[in-house]
């Protein structure tokens, strides 16, 4: 299903690179002479002298039970920005094939569509209630449309930078509408921290969805890089492995994220919980603040603030900085006119804030 909407050329003529570890497998009896390796470490560093194979199976079997899919349903990628740029540069053929996305939203896809040359349209979300919700009739017409080439929507739930979560209807509504029209990309990095299902629960019901998840929130990895690409299709799933680098996941990241994943799966932290409380406390106080204009709900580990003016939004940013506290300006792009974007600390980190506002 996924793969009639690869560049044609890409599937005529791609020739995926076979890497040695990956055809020969790691296996502790066999004497490895075919992938250039120096065979001797530095102290401490034993095992690490060696590739490992491009999709280490334990990390796959441990991701696949935390996302709830198949070894075959998932690809491993270095956080799901290498998942963007593959996915923009597997389906939009430069100068002619486009993305869709719902600004404000993720700045990448749009960074990622311009470096392949492919085009970007937009379907703004539309602000309702002190909220955002998705135009879904606008996103459906302008995917659908032949003439604009729509190869990717994507879909960012819970949304960044505005923490909104959207109606999980409006998603389903988006994703049947455009079946064999173009692929739905629904971006899921902060899913963990709210109480909808993720679509990777649904995948076999939606045969254009591919769905995006991170380690690096919830799971506190962000310095690790580790994302997974989910799909229904098996074939896509071989095709798009066949499209990574030879080794996208080193070993002590591959051995950290499986620990990660062990400790949450026999001990799940109450990080989130936190966070979530946390940024309760941080939201009530900008609320308070004669500067702001107005504080986006959200349901992740960040706020969006809009100040009164531009100049209000700087004077804060400026003000954190000399106190050593670094917050997200965004107050210059179009889409963020006059807001901070500002994530949540501990709670010492989030007093030191507060005694801002």
């Amino acid at each position: 299903m996924l793969l009639k909407f690869v560049r044609d050329d890409l599937i005529e003529n791609f020739k995926p690179y076979s890497s040695a570890g990956s055809e020969s497998g790691r296996e502790t009896n066999i004497t490895y002479l075919n992938a250039n390796e120096n065979p001797y470490p530095f102290k401490g560093l034993e095992g690490l002298e060696r590739y490992d194979v491009q999709q280490p199976p334990a990390l796959l079997k441990a991701m696949g039970q935390k996302f709830g899919v198949t070894g075959d349903q998932l690809v491993v990628t270095r956080g799901s920005d290498e998942s963007i740029d593959l996915l923009i540069r597997m389906f939009c053929t430069a100068g002619k094939d486009s993305i869709l996305l719902c600004p404000p939203t993720f700045l990448m896809y749009q960074v990622y569509a311009g470096l392949q040359g492919a085009n970007v349209l937009r379907a703004p979300l539309i602000e309702n209630d002190g909220t955002y919700v998705q135009d879904q009739e606008t996103i459906i017409e302008m995917a659908s449309n032949p003439q604009n080439n729509v190869k990717l929507v994507f879909l960012c739930n819970p949304n960044a930078p505005s923490g909104t979560l959207f109606d999980r209807s409006t998603l389903e509504g988006i994703v049947k509408a455009l079946n064999g029209k173009c692929v739905i990309v629904m971006d899921e990095a902060y899913i963990d921290f709210t109480n909808q299902d993720s679509f990777a629960k649904d995948l076999d019901q939606y045969p254009n969805l591919v769905v995006l998840r991170t380690m690096s929130k919830s799971m506190a990895l962000a310095g690790e890089r580790l994302g997974a690409t989910l799909s229904t299709d098996p074939d896509f799933i071989a095709f798009m492995k066949g499209c990574l680098a030879p080794y996208p996941v080193p070993k002590s990241v591959s051995t950290n994220g499986q620990e990660a994943l062990r400790q949450n799966k026999e001990n799940p932290s109450d990080a989130v919980a936190i966070l979530c409380e946390q940024r309760e406390r941080v939201y009530q106080a900008f609320l308070k603040s004669e500067d702001v204009e107005h504080v986006y709900p959200s349901v992740t580990n960040f706020l969006l603030v809009k100040f009164m003016s531009l100049d209000a939004a700087k004077e804060f940013d400026a003000r954190a900085r000399r106190e050593h506290i670094y917050i997200r300006d965004v107050s210059n792009h179009p889409d963020t006119h006059s807001c901070l974007r500002i994530s949540i600390g501990t709670p010492e980190e989030n007093e030191k804030l507060i005694a801002l506002i």
